[in-house]
């Protein structure tokens, strides 16, 4: 209705037989969406995104933990294809982003295994990481001072906050209760208890 008040319209076309009528067609093919278009609508739902990138924090700080399985980590390289891939099938994301997070985590592994304290590799591996998941919720190419471009890049920012904010609360529950589940007995060690003669157990015992 705007759009014929403001002139950028000759007529509301409202089923198949008034299209078919205005164009004075004989006949008219509907094309739906396949399913692989309907995944990709689906993947590119914000919701959706703030639980692959939830996922996707949660599964590298495990990993951290479980180092050397490589479930936790299969886990994310599979969460940051899925954030990746339809965005880049799309046209409306490049390689920069992933390129951006990995560098962030290696800046943020560097920040914890070698040089402990929150320093430089720390500042700038969460931006780097901060900037390749936001850049995976924002078009490509788009003007930084348009109305859209400033929309997507504020939701943007606060679905990856959201999803920080998630994936830290998770990983403390994590961190408390890994040690009851039986699955995560096996994957790491847990303290040490003491045997029934008295004596504390020794490392070897818990290994």
């Amino acid at each position: 209705q705007e759009m014929l008040e403001f002139g950028l319209s000759t007529k509301i076309v409202n089923n198949d037989e008034e299209l078919r009528s205005f164009f004075n067609a004989k006949s008219l093919t509907r094309v739906n969406e396949n399913v692989f278009e309907k995944l990709v609508r689906f993947l590119t739902n914000p919701f959706v995104q703030f639980v692959i990138i939830a996922i996707f924090l949660l599964a590298i700080l495990v990993e951290m933990v479980t180092a050397g399985t490589g479930i936790a980590g299969a886990v994310a390289l599979t969460a940051l294809l899925l954030l990746v891939g339809p965005g880049a099938l799309l046209g409306l994301s490049g390689w920069w982003e992933v390129i951006a997070i990995v560098a962030g985590l290696i800046c943020l592994a560097i920040e914890i295994f070698v040089v402990p304290g929150f320093g430089v590799f720390g500042v700038v591996g969460f931006i780097a990481l901060f900037g390749g998941l936001l850049g995976t919720l924002v078009n490509s190419g788009g003007s930084m001072s348009s109305p859209q471009m400033q929309q997507q890049l504020l939701r943007g920012s606060v679905t990856v906050l959201l999803a920080f904010v998630t994936a830290g609360v998770l990983w403390w529950l994590f961190i408390r209760r890994a040690q009851d589940l039986p699955i995560f007995q096996r994957l790491m060690l847990n303290d040490i208890p003491a045997s029934p003669s008295g004596s504390t157990r020794t490392l070897l015992h818990a290994i």
